[in-house]
């Protein structure tokens, strides 16, 4: 061969394999654009109830492509383009609060891009499980099952657990199917989401044969029915609920950029008491005076004249709960009060046990006091607590409190003993009327249905909700609507 021929033979390779490396650049990049719409719709579906359908699309098509992968950066590429289009379409809302803390639109962009990538890490998990399974017919089902599975269980632990854009949201629509969360609890019912998306997969796929089709058509169907008949049965055998209680929902809407301002703060106080006790019936009140989460954005008990104005007006057979920020030594914290009518005194007191990640406090940058005073965030920041205590305001009536972003965890039943009711008080100005309030109304649901109890959500600039013991909503106030205070009549 001479030298010309072996040269051009040479040439003839690298430019097939140049030609090879292109077209795998553009298959990546093509998946990575599908793989983002593919979030984006993952996010509203699990938001939105008019497009729940689309969820099992999500799931499919996101799983194929994650099946297709080759290695660990086409994993990498994938998982990052599905977690910016989940986070940008479905988590855009933590740019708000953060922008609030920092109060740096650029910033807050720079800290938002950032929490996309730590987000990504799910989804990581779910792509990099893809590659050690063997790509056969026969375990693809399993595949898939094991890698969304896994990936939920990590949304309850990892970074302190952000267990917001599950797979149980799915069933917004359909209160028959959520009882399940009784028996299962609401991870349970993600798990149960993602078999059914696992199986129906199959539909879409050429490779399995007509029978298999109809067998999986079958076994859903199966499903369905089953757990459609055990919601109906528990929805239509109500338990005989005999106690009852009285509530009055003092529902705000103080914008978050004037609640912690100096000059505001005497003049919303005085506004807030006024709207509190608006025509209230002191022969006959309400149990209990209820308002949103640092609705009192300083610390009422070492502030005497304040504190004498708020329960001068308190009728005598009432209790009061409030949110507010508790200050000990230099450290701060974000409580529940709870102050008797007849002795005008506090006589409970709950810590925040988990805080809002971009919004009470700063993930890593939390870790860097240096970095802090640079960003004039040193005493920025609320601290938590680790004990979890219920209310036990009245002989056998106990209120569990939980506030904000407490909500979307799971309780173990029975873990606190016999539950009455639970109360959850947020303070949803943070997020400027986004979709937030939407999936996490959506996650409340979960919880009075895991405890057969009702939920009491009261919120500042959010939607305030009633449910039931089995997770029906009884009473819901926008926030757009009027802020006159609600009474209601609770039953247990």
């Amino acid at each position: 061969m001479s030298f010309e021929s072996s040269i051009l033979k040479k040439l003839s390779k690298v430019s097939i394999d140049i030609n090879n490396t292109n077209y795998e650049v553009n298959t990546i990049i093509y998946y990575c654009i599908v793989l983002f719409f593919l979030g984006s719709l993952h996010a509203l579906s699990l938001s939105y109830d008019i497009l729940a359908i689309f969820s099992i699309l999500a799931f499919t098509g996101s799983s194929i492509i994650f099946y297709k992968s080759k290695n660990i950066f086409h994993s990498l590429f994938m998982a990052i383009s599905y977690s910016f289009g989940t986070a940008i379409f479905g988590l855009y809302w933590i740019m708000f609060s953060v922008n609030y803390i920092i109060n740096n639109h650029y910033i807050s962009l720079l800290v938002f891009i950032g929490f996309c990538f730590l987000y990504s890490i799910f989804a990581i998990f779910t792509a990099s499980i893809f590659l050690l399974f063997p790509k056969k017919k026969n375990i693809f089902i399993i595949t898939i099952f094991m890698a969304w599975a896994l990936s939920e269980i990590l949304k309850y632990y990892v970074l302190g657990g952000f267990p917001w854009l599950i797979w149980a949201l799915v069933w917004n629509f359909d209160i028959y199917l959520q009882q399940l969360a009784y028996l299962i609890g609401s991870f349970g019912v993600s798990v149960l989401t993602i078999f059914c998306f696992s199986l129906s997969s199959i539909l879409f796929i050429k490779n399995f044969s007509k029978k298999t089709k109809f067998m999986v058509i079958g076994l859903l169907l199966i499903i369905l029915f089953v757990s459609h008949l055990y919601g109906y049965i528990r929805l239509n055998n109500n338990i005989n609920h005999k106690n009852y209680t009285t509530l009055r929902l003092v529902n705000t809407n103080i914008p978050q950029d004037i609640k912690f301002d100096i000059r505001h703060i005497q003049k919303n106080f005085f506004n807030l008491i006024n709207q509190t006790f608006l025509d209230i019936d002191y022969e006959n009140p309400p149990k209990y005076i209820i308002l949103p989460e640092t609705i009192i954005p300083f610390s009422i008990e070492h502030n005497d004249k304040y504190y004498q104005k708020l329960v001068s007006k308190l009728p005598k057979k009432s209790y009061l709960i409030f949110g507010a920020i508790k200050k000990e030594e230099k450290k701060l914290y974000n409580v529940i009060y709870v102050i008797s009518g007849e002795t005008k005194k506090i006589i409970a007191c709950y810590y925040k046990n988990r805080l809002v990640p971009f919004g009470e406090y700063l993930p890593i940058i939390s870790s860097f006091p240096a970095l802090q005073k640079i960003l004039g965030l040193e005493n920025n920041y609320i601290n938590s607590s680790s004990v979890h205590a219920i209310f036990n305001i009245r002989d056998h009536e106990f209120v569990f409190p939980m506030i904000c972003f407490e909500g979307i965890f799971p309780v173990k039943r029975n873990k606190y003993g016999n539950i009455s009711w639970l109360l959850n008080i947020s303070n949803e100005a943070w997020f400027n009327n986004s979709i937030e309030n939407k999936q996490y109304i959506s996650l409340l649901r979960y919880r009075s249905i895991e405890q057969s109890a009702p939920l009491v959500k009261v919120a500042n600039s959010g939607i305030s909700v009633v449910f039931d013991s089995y997770g029906r909503i009884v009473f819901t106030h926008n926030v757009d609507d009027s802020l006159y205070p609600t009474n209601i009549k609770l039953v247990y």
